[in-house]
């Protein structure tokens, strides 16, 4: 039986550095066109059935979803990961696969990468250079250039 982690909680404070807040704020500039929907979310609850209430740096949802969506509602998770990069990529990005999201994507910051899940499996990564733009399998009128994405968070030190 696997153990209950709540990532809520077991999340490290970590303070929030300039390479994640580029890249959260391009993400969110990019998808801003759902906020009229009120199918996106910027750092707010979802809820996982196993694992707490993450606060994701974007969540795009159904239309109608509740404020506190569960994990069906929601048809696109992105976490951006770098100051907390082991945990992100460890128990976090665990705790997501097995409460069943549709769809996640990890920026990490560090490595330069970003890692698309789709129905639990890793089905693509993708690196700055690539020239590659990406879109939601349930989200596809928005897309993000992969080079634009890692250029907004600038520098990694």
């Amino acid at each position: 039986m696997a153990t209950r982690i709540n990532i809520t909680t077991t999340d490290p404070p970590a303070p929030m550095r300039e390479p994640h807040i580029g890249a959260a704020k391009y993400l969110e500039r990019t998808f801003a066109p759902l906020l009229a929907a009120d199918r996106l979310l910027i750092d707010k609850p979802i809820i996982l059935p196993q694992d707490g209430e993450p606060e994701p740096d974007i969540a795009v949802v159904r239309a109608g979803a509740p404020l506190k969506p569960q994990v069906d509602d929601v048809l696109l998770l992105i976490e951006v990961s770098h100051a907390t990069r082991r945990f992100d990529r460890g128990l976090k990005l665990q705790a997501y696969l097995r409460d069943g999201l549709q769809e996640l994507w990890m920026a990490d910051l560090v490595v330069g990468e970003l890692l698309v899940y789709r129905a639990g499996e890793l089905t693509g990564t993708f690196r700055p250079g690539q020239c590659r733009q990406i879109a939601g399998l349930h989200v596809p009128e928005i897309t993000v250039d992969v080079d634009a994405l890692f250029a907004a968070a600038g520098p990694i030190r």
